[in-house]
């Protein structure tokens, strides 16, 4: 039989779950149990969460994320980034698969850039790189994570010699090549759409410092020569026929 300080103690631990989320008004539901851990199971803290949901107080988006939606809603200091947000602030460089979230003074955060969106709400360090797995298939565990530095021009260097026309140009964040200021992939289209062949494509293509695979060109100068395919893959750069002349005469 349930005694009464037992469901004095139940009752405390519920308004304790529900005080945290509405002080943070969206937090992942698997960082909220991470703090709750040490003092509730995993049984107890879902049956918790259940409850308030079934109180119209907390709602669970798909992502497993939770947010406050009582009466008195989110503190007013609370940040609720919305997951576009969040990408677009937080662009994973290239090479990236894992993220690492870290909030002062709590364990960090390991997981997959696809539940980047998880994040919704919370404030803290983001770093992206590569995890570091222990052993192999399903029981591999997250050992360590490897952060990626892109690297960032230095004050200190030289001079470069003034670009030539039409030269391809690279980001300093990993941005796709371009040619004519449009990307590698709408030139070839529209090196397609003109008609110019795989061979004299490569030969423009490598002029301006841009290296495509065979496979890669050849699909995209298909892209180009049929409209039909435009909607979906991307229409042809909008060059003129002085422009394409200038760039088959720099690959001559």
């Amino acid at each position: 039989m349930t005694t009464r300080d037992q469901v004095r103690a139940a009752i405390e631990v519920t308004r304790a779950v529900a005080d945290c989320i509405r002080e943070l008004g969206t937090v992942p539901s698997g960082h909220l149990y991470a703090r709750l851990m040490t003092h509730v199971g995993i049984d107890q803290y879902q049956s918790i969460v259940r409850t308030l949901i079934d109180a119209g107080v907390v709602q669970e988006h798909p992502s497993h994320l939770l947010e406050w939606i009582g009466p008195s809603g989110p503190s007013a200091n609370q940040t609720n980034a919305k997951p576009e947000s969040i990408r677009a602030k937080c662009q994973p460089p290239r090479g990236a698969t894992h993220f690492r979230f870290t909030v002062k003074g709590r364990k960090p955060v390991i997981d997959s850039i696809k539940n980047l969106d998880t994040l919704a709400g919370c404030e803290g360090d983001i770093e992206f790189g590569k995890a570091v797995f222990e052993g192999r298939g399903k029981n591999a565990k997250i050992k360590g994570f490897a952060p990626i530095i892109e690297a960032q021009p230095s004050d200190a260097t030289p001079k470069k010699a003034e670009k030539k026309a039409g030269a391809a140009k690279v980001g300093s964040k990993g941005r796709k090549a371009t040619i004519l200021d449009h990307s590698a992939c709408a030139v070839a289209k529209a090196l397609g759409k003109a008609g110019i062949k795989w061979e004299e494509a490569d030969k423009i293509m490598r002029a301006h410092g841009v290296e495509m695979p065979k496979a890669s060109l050849s699909v995209q100068l298909g892209f180009g020569r049929n409209k039909a395919t435009w909607e979906k893959r991307g229409e042809p750069a909008s060059l003129t026929e002085a422009q394409i002349a200038e760039l088959r005469k720099a690959a001559a």
